[in-house]
């Protein structure tokens, strides 16, 4: 009888931390004011040239291995995407947009990464925003440097 209830015990143990990892696999994206996504995607610089900011930030996607798809630098408009390796057959698309305005004396960034996973069959399976801070931090740390290199005529 003792150990008909260990068995138990155990079954329900597993049957919870099942679910508790089950539950944690489908986790969502935290959930962010348009004001906390503006602040998370934004970067003012010191620069007076704009077509600098745009030069630098090129030069970052492609050195992260963004492949360039539209520039417009009139509108201050780039778009660019990267193809990585998600699983063994599965794979993932970041595509990333970017907007700089001129502003007194400074250009403002802002950019917006998205990403989608497709099957083995080519069929879409997820498509987010990223709403990663750090995925951004990592971002314009990047951008900074190369803004900084720019500048200097590094």
């Amino acid at each position: 009888m003792n150990s008909l209830k260990v068995i138990k015990y155990i079954f329900s143990l597993l049957l919870i931390l099942s679910l508790a990892l089950i539950t944690s696999c489908f986790a969502t994206q935290p959930k962010l004011t348009p004001l906390q996504m503006r602040d998370l995607q934004t970067r003012e610089y010191e620069v007076k040239d704009q077509k600098l900011v745009m030069n630098a930030l090129l030069s970052t996607l492609q050195d992260d291995g963004y492949i360039l798809k539209k520039a417009k630098s009139k509108l201050g408009l780039v778009i660019a995407e990267k193809f990585e390796r998600k699983y063994y057959s599965d794979k993932r698309i970041i595509k990333v947009t970017a907007n700089l305005s001129p502003l007194k004396g400074r250009v403002k960034v802002r950019v917006n990464f998205n990403k989608t996973d497709y099957d083995n069959k080519g069929i879409e399976s997820y498509n987010r925003q990223i709403l990663d801070s750090k995925f951004y931090q990592d971002f314009f740390i990047k951008l900074d440097k190369s803004i900084f290199l720019a500048k200097e005529k590094i």
